[in-house]
């Protein structure tokens, strides 16, 4: 079972080499390079999450395991995009991705973009499947020189997946639409 769970503070080092996967898997499209200490350099919206109030990150669960982790930044009112969407190989093409998705889509009804490099061929046919499903096939992509999928979402009754790594009361999704608490 995929479970979300909104990243705190305490995440940090979590989040930090959840990063490091995320470059190193990204580093086959880009000319992104290990620095001399086998370190990648910092993504920028890795390096705003903690202080960006308009971004909101998950670390993506599969049991007690770290799968992955999304990023989604409110762009306006009711207005989002996937900034980051990273899933671990090993919970690639078992359905926790499209179900980290859809969820995030769930929670954060109105109107979406998701972007990917034309260069990621897995990544470009995983969104617009996604998409697709999701939207029963109402949405546009523009390709400039990124490929972006534009969509809206309507709210939806159902589950929200969701849980704490240690102390389920603190820990659930916020709501895009509260003040964020300090971190």
């Amino acid at each position: 079972m995929l479970e979300l769970v909104a990243a705190r503070q305490q995440d940090r080092d979590l989040v930090a080499r959840l990063e490091q996967l995320y470059s190193y898997d990204f580093s086959a499209f880009t000319d992104c390079a290990l620095s001399p200490d086998g370190v990648f350099p910092a993504v920028k919206s890795f390096r705003e999450i903690w202080k960006d109030p308009e971004l909101f990150t998950f670390i993506l669960c599969a049991k007690t395991e770290p799968a992955g982790l999304a990023i989604v930044r409110r762009l306006a009112h009711e207005a989002y995009d996937m900034e980051q969407f990273f899933v671990l190989r090993k919970f690639r093409r078992t359905g926790a991705g499209t179900a980290a998705a859809q969820a995030l889509f769930q929670k954060f009804p109105g109107a979406w973009t998701v972007r990917q490099i034309p260069q990621n061929k897995a990544a470009r046919s995983f969104w617009r499947r996604v998409i697709d499903a999701y939207t029963n096939g109402a949405f546009e992509e523009t390709k400039t020189p990124q490929i972006t999928q534009s969509f809206t979402c309507q709210a939806r009754s159902g589950t929200l997946i969701s849980r704490a790594l240690s102390t389920p009361t603190d820990r659930s999704i916020p709501s895009p639409h509260a003040p964020q608490p300090p971190q």
